[in-house]
């Protein structure tokens, strides 16, 4: 499932990265301290100091000091991105109710921006462009973790709907009548008219066996449900798929 998986890849993405970066970092370490070492006569002869240097010269280049400043960011994004997976798990095994115990004031904006974040390497490996469009929207009373999962279902969704090279995907926050909304629009392949009636139901799937349980979007709904609010789905073959998620600010729909 989107919701799973997609962390999961940024997890391991963001792992190979530093892994590489180490890696590097520890061959070219070994080497400089080779040269201390020949120059002290505690290791090499001095005559291979010269191709000791060349490999140091090597190794510099393929060692981006950008890239190792970025490692602490690296780790911190990963770190978030377990805690996402965990707290995925944790709804996954029991989501035929909205825990109230979980329910918080939290900014949609920063839950969209959250989304975004972990299915960033999912969009730059398919060269799909996200246009975002953030309105003003007040806290809201939710499950961040549990609104945080449709997001990322949705968006995952319409990542895989895009098979083209000019793909684009935009996320739009708005106010209406003191509801918050969230759009999430693609220009992928599109919905064929008879399936959209099912598109929420539990099971159903349009994509090839072993691509997706059917589960994703019928979660989603009961999520959106259990808070209160709506999710509507618009689409047209060829064309693309936009989808609507409305969420009142507070539990029943009064304000936060």
């Amino acid at each position: 499932m989107h919701e799973i998986n997609t962390p999961l890849g940024y997890v391991r993405n963001n792992v190979e990265m530093t892994r590489v970066a180490l890696g590097d970092a520890a061959r070219l370490v070994s080497a400089q301290q080779a040269v201390i070492d020949a120059v002290t006569g505690e290791g090499e002869p001095g005559d291979q100091l010269d191709a000791l240097i060349a490999e140091i010269g090597q190794l510099r280049a393929t060692v981006d000091p950008a890239a190792l400043d970025d490692l602490c960011g690296l780790l911190d994004d990963t770190v978030h991105g377990i805690g996402q997976i965990g707290e995925l798990v944790l709804n996954l095994k029991d989501f035929s109710r909205l825990d109230q115990a979980g329910m918080q004031k939290a900014d949609i904006n920063r839950l969209v921006e959250s989304a975004l974040r972990i299915v960033a390497h999912v969009l730059r490996k398919r060269d799909i462009e996200v246009v975002l469009k953030l309105g003003e929207i007040p806290p809201l009373d939710c499950a961040p973790a549990q609104i945080n999962q449709v997001l990322l279902n949705l968006l995952g969704n319409a990542a895989q709907a895009i098979e083209h090279n000019h793909g684009r995907i935009v996320v739009a926050t708005r106010m209406l009548d003191r509801r918050a909304i969230v759009m999430i629009e693609d220009n992928g392949k599109g919905i064929e008219a008879s399936n959209l009636a099912r598109i929420f139901d539990p099971f159903f799937t349009t994509k090839p066996i072993g691509q997706g349980s059917g589960m994703g979007l019928s979660i989603s709904h009961q999520i959106v449900d259990q808070h209160g609010g709506v999710i509507r789905v618009s689409s047209k073959p060829g064309v693309g798929t936009r989808f609507l998620v409305v969420l009142p600010l507070g539990p029943d729909g009064a304000d936060a």
